[in-house]
């Protein structure tokens, strides 16, 4: 499905779905395109609705040689990330973002860098989330609330006023 661009410190690194086995692929070059070394994430469970395979939304994100890589891990849009601090050589554990609604409101999960710093983002139809990686993950924020003061979902994105990103996930 969608593939997924970064690029930090001489590499860049590449992310899709494999639509046939469901594998959340990455390949990092270090030389330019010359050369890509591949390495499988996880699995993405859900099918596309056009019945084009399997479908993980997958988003990298690259800051100095941490990458990291989030997808749409389950039919119920469970969000999994997987960071690693050597520029894709080595990951470590897949890190459950959220449990489902992942892909709520037609979303898909996103990944950031700066400096050496991560930040993962995700809609569920309660709102937007962010969790910022600092050399680990943070915990998860509620960024923007959807629906009204009840906290009911309208459909669409009707964010609600006073939920701001926090500080350190921000910078």
């Amino acid at each position: 499905d969608s593939p997924s661009v970064a690029a930090s410190a001489g590499r860049v690194y590449v992310t899709w779905t494999d639509a046939n086995s469901g594998e959340v692929r990455l390949v990092v070059s270090k030389d330019d395109g010359s050369s890509w070394k591949r390495h499988v994430l996880g699995r993405a469970r859900g099918l596309d609705t056009g019945g084009e395979g399997h479908l993980g939304l997958t988003s990298v994100g690259a800051a100095g040689s941490n990458v990291g890589v989030a997808w749409l891990a389950t039919p119920a849009g469970a969000v999994r990330a997987a960071v690693s601090t050597n520029g894709g050589r080595k990951g470590r554990p897949v890190v459950a973002l959220a449990s489902g609604g992942g892909g709520s409101n037609g979303g898909s999960p996103s990944v950031g860098g700066r400096g050496d710093r991560l930040a993962f983002a995700w809609t569920t139809s309660t709102g937007l989330w962010a969790r910022p990686w600092t050399g680990s993950f943070e915990p998860a924020e509620q960024v923007v609330r959807f629906g009204d003061a009840s906290g009911a979902t309208s459909g669409g994105y009707d964010a609600q006023a006073g939920h701001e990103l926090p500080e350190r996930a921000a910078e």
